[in-house]
């Protein structure tokens, strides 16, 4: 028993920890899920009031692209999230399977750009997205998880041990000093990482390390899939610019682009990642980094 709730089978592990399904004692038609948070996390200072604040406006909202919020569970050593539960797979789930033909993924692009703009519209940033954080359900909707864990969890530190899967994140959001909260393009960054995944069956980043994983961001980025339509690859291939300034600054404005090139044919412009590097990206050279240590990355970023 966690609270009122019966705990049942694990339905897997996330960044955050383990999430179990569970019915709630007094009524067992009342179905949930339970995320316990672990206690490194839990223990940092500030983690819980932030995730106290953030739970509230969650629960406050109606949007079909964060799971339903039911509760907040704190106490001394326990701290656990309770919200509806999902009926369906995440992604991650889908890509062990064949990739989706070109017409599947341009449904899946609008599906996940339309979820994408629910989030993004009153400010709101995600900051992890990546397969395993993106569940399709069976009603038809697109769901993030982690929104409020990922949310309360930048806010209070950002180090080397937070940091987000190198592999999906774009360059910017892994710098020290840049509000989490103003990188909704990171997140269109990440979302065109992940469309491009559907149509391939796996990672666009091949790089193991993390500094390799940077400098292929930076430097390389995923290839052109001679598989879809000129249109829609230009698409995905200005969703994961190397710069901000080069996307779609929010899901917004991402899904407009989208439906008016989905009706044009357009294929757009595309900024090569061969132009000059910021400053913060620049410093130091990054192709005498890749071999170097994490603690050569994190200095860039953390410092």
């Amino acid at each position: 028993m966690i609270g009122h709730y019966v705990v049942g089978q694990s339905l897997g592990r996330g960044d955050y920890g383990e999430v179990y399904s569970a019915h709630y004692g007094p009524d067992p038609r009342v179905r949930v899920a339970i995320k316990s948070i672990p206690k490194d996390l839990r223990d940092r200072p500030g983690f819980v009031s932030a995730l106290r604040r953030i739970c509230e406006d969650w629960s406050q909202r109606e949007d079909p692209s964060i799971p339903r919020f039911r509760e907040l569970i704190c106490r001394t050593d326990q701290v656990v999230v309770v919200r509806e539960l999902l009926a369906g797979a995440d992604i991650g789930a889908l890509l062990l399977g064949p990739p989706l033909r070109a017409a599947a993924v341009e449904n899946m692009v609008l599906s996940l750009l339309s979820a994408l703009a629910w989030l993004h519209r009153d400010g709101r940033v995600h900051g992890r997205l990546k397969p395993g954080n993106i569940f399709l359900c069976e009603d038809g909707r697109v769901v993030w998880l982690d929104h409020a864990l990922a949310q309360a969890t930048a806010e209070v530190r950002f180090d080397w041990e937070s940091a987000p899967d190198l592999r999906w994140s774009a360059p910017e959001s892994c710098r020290r000093g840049v509000d989490p909260r103003s990188l909704q393009a990171a997140d269109v960054y990440s979302l065109g990482l992940v469309i491009w995944s559907l149509a391939r069956g796996r990672c666009p980043c091949p790089v193991e390390d993390p500094q390799g994983q940077l400098y292929w961001h930076l430097q390389e980025g995923p290839e052109c899939l001679e598989e879809l339509p000129s249109w829609l690859m230009s698409f995905i291939a200005r969703m994961t610019a190397a710069l901000p300034e080069n996307r779609p600054k929010n899901g917004m404005e991402a899904l407009q682009e989208f439906k008016r090139i989905r009706d044009s044919g357009e294929v757009l412009p595309v900024d090569g990642r061969s132009q000059t590097l910021p400053e913060w990206a620049r410093r130091p050279d990054l192709e005498s980094m890749v071999n170097d240590s994490a603690g050569g990355l994190a200095r860039i970023f953390f410092s």
